[in-house]
């Protein structure tokens, strides 16, 4: 009887010892992306400015520069057809991407429904969304003050593109 117990004994440290490497590998590859993105190729200054907001917050929370990847757009923030952004929505897909870091929410997307499939995706692959001007709210906080949150800033974030398009178009008007 000794002998059975102790060789369940060892059979089952073997098993909760794989099931932490398995976490700690898991750990390992998954990562965190910092999304930037300007609407105009000329916009360095705004990339830099949201890369070093974002990069405080990770240092804040103890990350460094070997625990996140940086995906980069220079394209419009009205639709989600962009490279970048596009390669993130992969990581996240496969489980390589448990976090994504913005500096504001507009910099995913300026459409309301954009972001909605966003966050939807973001839930069925048990990622957060951390906005680097705002960590405290959102994240993996889901109550309904960080939902109600999360959808004011979205339609923020669409009518303010708006209203950046009728900017456009009258500026065009006036020349």
């Amino acid at each position: 009887l000794w002998h059975e117990r102790k060789a369940l004994w060892e059979v089952y440290n073997w098993v909760q010892k794989a099931d932490l490497e398995s976490s700690q590998k898991e750990k390992k590859m998954s990562t965190t992306a910092v999304y930037l993105r300007v609407s105009k190729l000329d916009s360095e200054r705004d990339i830099n400015f949201q890369s070093i907001i974002c990069k405080r917050y990770l240092q804040s929370i103890g990350k460094t520069e070997k625990d996140y990847e940086i995906y980069e757009d220079h394209l419009s923030g009205m639709n989600t057809d962009r490279p970048e952004f596009q390669r993130m929505m992969a990581g996240i897909k496969s489980g390589k991407v448990k976090t994504v870091v913005a500096y504001k929410l507009d910099r995913i997307s300026r459409s309301v429904d954009d972001l909605f499939k966003f966050s939807d995706i973001l839930d069925q692959n048990d990622a957060v969304l951390v906005i680097a001007a705002h960590p405290d709210v959102g994240g993996s906080d889901k109550s309904a003050l960080s939902k109600l949150f999360f959808q004011m800033m979205a339609a923020v974030a669409q009518f303010d593109g708006a209203m950046i398009d009728e900017h456009i178009k009258l500026n065009s008007v006036d020349q």
